[in-house]
């Protein structure tokens, strides 16, 4: 037995159920009971059963296994997935919105927030200090900064959108350019950024291919961040609970992201959040598996 939340008892029960691709997923059944003298506890008892009843239900019938977001996670055939990486570079083109990207798009207790869980990674999991550092998307180089403590010789910038480049701070090299076809030659950088970009490709293809080429010239380490499908944000999401998001961001499960990374060349490290299970957006650090 164990508390469960504020002030609710549960026993733990173990047990499982076949998933929605037939392997056999592990659960635990709990068997909730209210703390005496908790005001409300029949109520929050309740809405804890319904919800690990609706969270179980949401695995078992391939909710939460795959990507969830903007569209259909399964595109018709045909689709190509450079129809996709074109939507995603034609974002933030409008002019001015760099600068509202830099000044308006973070409150200002979140702005250092990826900077700190970036550095907390690299720390982590660099088998030595970086010395070259390619940023990209670097959007309007809210992560120089932070990079630039690392001790780093060099960082360099590279977005799609040229009123992104423009709201750069002094100091950062910038190039104009695409992810999916990077202007660098193979391993030219000991760490590569890439911060809020896969939350924004819903094509398995396209994702594999950026990842790809973020892989090609990576050296050492790359971290990236993309959008938790199991977290409780996620799955608000995912039943209904919550306001479908407007900016068609993707949400993905973890094991279906180290798919695409291996398929891509690469491997997971390590991973971290700034809120565990109650944040959506997850930061990982992975290497080229040629590494090792």
């Amino acid at each position: 037995g164990g508390v469960v939340g504020g002030g609710v008892v549960g026993q733990r029960v173990e047990g499982g159920f076949v998933g929605s691709h037939g392997n056999e997923v592990p659960i635990a059944r709990v068997r909730v009971t209210p703390r005496s003298g908790w005001p409300g506890s029949y109520a929050g008892s309740r809405l804890l059963r319904r919800t690990a009843r609706r969270f179980a239900q949401a695995i078992r019938y391939g909710k939460l296994s795959g990507v969830q977001g903007r569209s259909d996670p399964h595109p018709p055939e045909g689709h190509a997935s450079s129809g996709e990486l074109e939507r995603v570079a034609g974002r933030w083109q409008a002019k001015g919105s760099g600068e509202h990207y830099r000044d308006a798009r973070f409150r200002p207790g979140h702005r250092d927030a990826d900077g700190k869980l970036v550095r907390k990674l690299i720390r982590a999991h660099a088998s030595r200090p970086p010395r070259r550092i390619l940023d990209a998307p670097c959007g309007s180089g809210r992560l120089s900064r932070p990079l630039f403590e690392l001790g780093a010789s060099r960082v360099l910038g590279l977005d799609a959108s040229a009123e992104m480049l423009r709201a750069r701070p002094e100091g950062l090299d910038v190039v104009l350019g695409r992810i999916e076809r990077l202007p660098f030659r193979s391993a030219s950088f000991d760490l590569v950024v890439a911060c809020r970009l896969l939350h924004h490709v819903n094509d398995e293809d396209a994702s594999v291919a950026l990842l790809t080429e973020l892989l090609r010239v990576c050296s050492g380490l790359l971290v990236f961040s993309f959008w938790e499908a199991c977290s409780w944000p996620g799955l608000r999401r995912q039943l209904g609970w919550s306001s479908p998001d407007r900016a068609g961001r993707v949400l993905i499960s973890s094991a279906r992201l180290e798919t695409r990374l291996r398929l891509a060349g690469g491997r997971v490290l390590g991973r971290c959040s700034r809120g565990g299970w109650f944040s959506t957006q997850v930061f990982v650090a992975a290497e080229p598996i040629a590494i090792r």
